[in-house]
């Protein structure tokens, strides 16, 4: 499986490495000056995170985000939003289990478009 890249109406959010342990986010102060529409973008982004770890077709349990643009992911200025949609404060960085599907009924707000599962087509393995 590739890099992931989050985006809404036309603005970039993230790039989340292919290890998913790296973001990139684009919700800074710079490129975003009003503090209302950067909290909306950074609370989004951190929807779309969690909706990729709830994948159909995906295999992950957990999402462990060890950096945010460089940082440790713990004290990145985003960390109290993903600890609000329960990410968890690890030593290794932020951590997000899987939710059960009971769990999960009628809670998806942001879809994720252009997924692929990560399985090899059986021309690739020759």
């Amino acid at each position: 499986m590739g890099a992931h890249v989050f985006a809404w109406d036309g603005h970039l959010l993230a790039w989340l490495s292919r290890s998913e342990k790296h973001l990139l986010a684009f919700v800074d102060p710079e490129l975003h000056p009003d503090t209302g529409e950067r909290e909306r973008l950074s609370g989004l982004l951190v929807e779309a995170l969690v909706e990729l770890l709830h994948q159909p077709q995906a295999r992950r349990r957990a999402l462990l985000l060890e950096k945010i643009d460089d940082q440790f992911a713990n004290e990145h200025v985003l960390a109290p939003m993903f600890v609000e949609a329960g990410f968890l404060r690890t030593a290794d960085g932020l951590l997000r289990r899987r939710d059960r599907t009971w769990q999960r009924e009628g809670v998806a707000k942001v879809r994720i478009v252009g997924a692929v599962s990560g399985g090899e087509s059986e021309d690739e393995g020759e």
